[in-house]
């Protein structure tokens, strides 16, 4: 099978980074696994008890001490409470015009990531910053950074519980 091109894969230099700026939480929700390099570095941080991975696409079968889910990316949601983070790289984000974004897939899960009592981080592309923050804001209260050095670049995007 042949795995999904993603224009913004993270370097094992930025996931370092990344889960050196998250916070600790009990449980890490990795929304988009992808390759599972966030899911891996995640568990092996220390920083979470438990680490959900989450890719309909099967990347991957095994990462050691991960709980891995092959179902609709908002199925693993239920996870997710006040002591947890779920971190979301997703690909539409990446491969989606924001300005002509209306799959109802797209849309059905920036509402759910809004409705989770955690807290939301997403890492996106600095050029596809402003296409980003125009329309989530208008779906939810987002707050927004890009200042951190570490992430050289990469825009970090968080939801801040409500």
């Amino acid at each position: 099978m042949e795995k999904a091109w993603h224009p913004h894969k993270m370097t094992v230099e930025e996931v370092k980074a990344l889960l050196r700026i998250l916070p600790r939480a009990k449980t890490f929700i990795d929304l988009f696994g992808g390759s599972g390099i966030v899911s891996r570095y995640a568990i092996q941080s220390g920083k979470y008890k438990e680490v959900i991975y989450c890719d309909r696409r099967r990347f991957t079968d095994k990462i050691e001490g991960v709980e891995i889910f092959h179902c609709d990316y908002t199925d693993v949601l239920c996870f997710a409470d006040k002591h947890s983070i779920v971190f979301a790289d997703p690909p539409f984000f990446a491969m989606t015009n924001f300005d002509k974004m209306s799959t109802k897939d797209h849309l059905r899960i920036v509402d759910k990531l809004s409705e989770v009592d955690s807290e939301v981080y997403m890492l996106n592309s600095k050029e596809l910053y402003s296409l980003a923050k125009n329309k989530i804001v208008k779906l939810t209260k987002w707050t927004f950074r890009q200042q951190d050095r570490e992430l050289q670049g990469r825009v970090y995007l968080y939801k801040l519980r409500k």
